[in-house]
C-alpha cells in the first residue's frame, strides 16, 4: 500500500461537501455527549442504589464483556448487513435500554440485578455498532480523505465528551439522575434519526443465506486476512501493548494525584481535561495537515512523543517536590500525551481502511477492537498489582520507556516504513 504525499489539500475543508459523512459525525457527537452524561450519572446512581464501590467496578467489567465475547462474531454479520441499518438499530436499542433504566430509577423500581442485564444488553448493541462505524466510512468518503476523517472524528467526539462532562453536574442538579438518563436515551434516538438521512452508496446486504458452516467460513476469512498481513498483525499487537501500557494512568491516577501531586479530586479533573484537550488538538492538527506527511512518520513520531511524555511523569512529585510546579508539569505532560494519541490512532485506522477489502472490513475491525479491548482489563489488573510493589513514578517511567522502545522498533523496521509510505 502506498500513501503518496502531495501538495493537494485533503483536510477539514475538503470533508465538508460530503454531507452524509458530516451527518454521521454529528450523530456520533450527540451520542458521545449522552455517553459522557451517563458516565457521571451511572456512578452516582449505583452508589445511591447500593452504596457499593465493588458493584460499580463489577458493572464496568460487565460493560466490557460483550465487546470481547461478541465483537468478532458481530463483525461477520456486519459485513453481510447494511451498515446504516446496523447503526440505526444499535442506537435505538441502546436508547431503549437507557430509558428503561431511567424509568425504573425514577419509579424506585430499579434493582441491582437489573443493571447487570441492561448493561450487558446495551454493550451487546455496541459490539455491533463499533465495526459498523468502521465499515461505513469507505462508503461515504474517497480514500484520500480517510486520514482527515479519522482525525477530525477523534477531536469532535472528545470535544463532545468534554462538554458533556462539564454539563453533567448542572444537568443532574436540575433534572436529577433519572432526567440525565432520559437525556442520554434521547441522544441515541436523535442519532438514529440523523443516520436515517445518510445516503450510503453500495450499502447492500448479502442475499446468500447464512448457515453455520458459511458463518464460520466467513469468520475464518477475516482471521486469515490478518494472519497473512504481517504488518497488520504487528500494528494490532502494538495497539494492544499501548493499551496495556496506558492502563496504569486510568487505574492509579487517583493515587498519583494524592501521593505524587499532593492534591485532590479537582487536580484529577484538571488532568483529565488536559488529556482530552490534547486529544482534541492532536486530532485537529492531523486532520488539517496530515495529507502532507507519510503515515509511517505520524505513527513513529506519535509513539515516540507518547513514550517520552509518559516517562517524564516520573518527575512530578519525585524529582520535583514542589506541589504547584508538579501539578503544572503533570498537566502539561497529560496534554502532550493526549496530543500523541490521535497522531498514532488516526494513521493506524487509515491504514486499516486502505488495506482491508470492504467486504471483510467489519470482521477485521472487530478483531482489532477485541484485541485492544482485551488488553485494557489485563493492563488494569496488572497495574493494580504491580503498583503495590513499585512506586507510581517508577511504573509510569517504565511504561514510557517501553513505548519509546516500540517507536525505535518501528524506526528500524524497514517493512513497516515501506508498507505505510
Amino acid at each position: 500500500m502506498e500513501t503518496v504525499v502531495t501538495n493537494k489539500k485533503n483536510g477539514i475543508k475538503e470533508l465538508l461537501p460530503h454531507k452524509s459523512y458530516v451527518t454521521l459525525v454529528f450523530a456520533n457527537i450527540i451520542s458521545r455527549f449522552g455517553d459522557s452524561l451517563d458516565s457521571i450519572a451511572f456512578g452516582w446512581m449505583v452508589y445511591i442504589l447500593t452504596g457499593s464501590k465493588l458493584l460499580l467496578g463489577t458493572l464496568l467489567a460487565v460493560n466490557v464483556v460483550p465487546n470481547i465475547l461478541f465483537s468478532v462474531f458481530a463483525g461477520v454479520l456486519v459485513d453481510r448487513l447494511k451498515k446504516k441499518s446496523v447503526l440505526i438499530v444499535g442506537y435505538i436499542g441502546r436508547g431503549i435500554m437507557v430509558s428503561i433504566v431511567a424509568f425504573l430509577f425514577m419509579t424506585k423500581s430499579l434493582r441491582p440485578w437489573h443493571l447487570f442485564i441492561f448493561t450487558f444488553i446495551s454493550s451487546t448493541f455496541e459490539s455491533f455498532t463499533s465495526p459498523a462505524q468502521s465499515s461505513i466510512l469507505p462508503l461515504l468518503l474517497p480514500k484520500e480523505l480517510f486520514l482527515a476523517a479519522n482525525a477530525i472524528s477523534t477531536s469532535a467526539y472528545k470535544f463532545a465528551e468534554l462538554i458533556g462532562l462539564g454539563a453533567a453536574a448542572a444537568i443532574i442538579t436540575v433534572f436529577g439522575i433519572s432526567g440525565a438518563f432520559f437525556i442520554d436515551g434521547a441522544t441515541f434516538f436523535i442519532a438514529a434519526i440523523l443516520i436515517l438521512f445518510i445516503k450510503v452508496k453500495n450499502d447492500i446486504s448479502s442475499i446468500v443465506k447464512l448457515t453455520l458452516n458459511s458463518y464460520f467460513a466467513e469468520l475464518k476469512e477475516g482471521f486469515s486476512f490478518i494472519k497473512n498481513n504481517k504488518l497488520l498483525r504487528t500494528i494490532i499487537i502494538l495497539f494492544a501493548l499501548i493499551n496495556l501500557c496506558l492502563s496504569p494512568v486510568g487505574v492509579i491516577l487517583p493515587a498519583f494525584v494524592k501521593e505524587n501531586l499532593k492534591s485532590g479530586v479537582e487536580m484529577q479533573s484538571v488532568l483529565g481535561i488536559s488529556l482530552t484537550v490534547g486529544m482534541i488538538l492532536g486530532g485537529f492538527l492531523v486532520a488539517q495537515f496530515g495529507s502532507h506527511f507519510k503515515i509511517s512518520t505520524f505513527i513513529i513520531l506519535g509513539f515516540f512523543s507518547l513514550g517520552i511524555n509518559y516517562a517524564l511523569l516520573y518527575i512530578p512529585g519525585n524529582v520535583i517536590t514542589n506541589t504547584n510546579i508538579s501539578c503544572i508539569l503533570a498537566s502539561v505532560l497529560f496534554g502532550l500525551i493526549g496530543l500523541a494519541v490521535p497522531v498514532i490512532s488516526s494513521p493506524v485506522s487509515t491504514y486499516f481502511l486502505n488495506v482491508t477489502p470492504r467486504e471483510i472490513l467489519g470482521r477485521v475491525s472487530a478483531v482489532v477492537g477485541m484485541v485492544s479491548m482485551c488488553a485494557l482489563p489485563l493492563g488494569s489488573a496488572t497495574s493494580g498489582v504491580v503498583s503495590e510493589y513499585i512506586s507510581i513514578s517508577v511504573l509510569f517511567g517504565t511504561m514510557g520507556i517501553i513505548i519509546i522502545l516500540i517507536s525505535l522498533f518501528l524506526v528500524f523496521n524497514k517493512k513497516f516504513r515501506e508498507a505505510t509510505e
